[in-house]
């Protein structure tokens, strides 16, 4: 349902009658939602099929269709989370991602994929580790040297506060 929702989304979003810099930042969500989704099912299944648009219920043949390799399900992811990256807006409502939410999930993401590749070299990927690891690395100190994120110096404040909206370290605050 989830899945079926965003493509759905992305599928139909042309039709706004919105300017082009509205459309990217929710075409921008909706395919860092659909990484996401993806990224879940790749950690706990390996490979999957891909899906890109929205599929009939009646297409027994996609609905059924053979995983896809693991390379093509995570290229596709990154391209969304680069999409995401650089489309999102950087003020958003409060449990909204924003620019800085995209990159750090880009960054975790990548680096996820860049050491399991690393470390699992049954997969014949441990070659194209590095070009994840580097994704990870770039997104990471965009967010780092932005400045608009630091340390807290009072760590339980983290834990003892019923309101992180001003607090240094939150990047994604869902209160």
């Amino acid at each position: 349902g989830r899945l079926r929702n965003i493509n759905y989304f992305l599928d139909n979003y042309q039709t706004a009658d919105v300017s082009d810099e509205i459309k990217n930042h929710y075409v921008g969500l909706a395919r860092l939602y659909r990484a996401q989704f993806y990224m879940t099912m790749v950690q706990r299944y390996n490979n999957v099929p891909w899906y890109s648009h929205t599929v009939d219920p009646n297409d027994t043949a996609a609905l059924y269709k053979p995983s896809d390799p693991r390379t093509l399900v995570v290229d596709s992811l990154m391209a969304d989370l680069d999409f995401a990256a650089t489309h999102v807006n950087e003020s958003v409502p409060q449990g909204t991602p924003g620019l800085w939410a995209a990159k750090a999930y880009y960054a975790r993401y990548a680096l996820y994929e860049g050491t399991y590749r690393k470390y699992h070299p049954e997969l014949n990927l441990a070659g194209t580790a590095d070009t994840y690891l580097q994704i990870a690395k770039k997104q990471a100190d965009d967010i780092i040297t932005s400045g608009k994120f630091s340390l807290d110096p009072n760590f339980s404040d983290l834990f003892n506060s019923t309101d992180l909206s001003g607090n240094s370290e939150v990047i994604l605050n869902q209160a």
